[in-house]
């Protein structure tokens, strides 16, 4: 199980959260990069640009080997958390922020 259930469970004993992965999400191919899973400006054309759309982001946040199960939701407090460093080697403290957008944006 490689991806987030965007569910907050927690265990009965300890009030430390637990995050369960989910694994019904679209998985790249063994075949296939994640890039090339990537909407472009031309199907089909080595050289077509990528389109700068959510979409493209959904891609990578769920495909890429570098965000490999690094933002879960937490449903207890409505926010995203980093449980893990981001691929730009941050550790965020506290809830994911318009900040880290930005920057996950770049």
């Amino acid at each position: 199980m490689n991806y987030l259930d965007h569910s907050l469970h927690q265990h009965s004993s300890n009030r430390e959260p637990q995050y369960r992965y989910r694994s019904n999400v679209k998985q790249a191919s063994t075949n296939r990069r994640w890039q090339d899973e990537l909407l472009r400006s031309k199907a089909n054309a080595a050289d077509a640009a990528i389109l700068p759309i959510l979409a493209n982001a959904i891609t990578a946040l769920r495909l890429a080997p570098e965000w490999q199960n690094v933002l879960p939701y937490d449903e207890f407090r409505s926010n995203v958390v980093a449980l893990l460093p981001t691929p730009w080697g941050a550790r965020v403290k506290g809830g994911w922020t318009d900040h880290e957008d930005r920057l996950t944006a770049e």
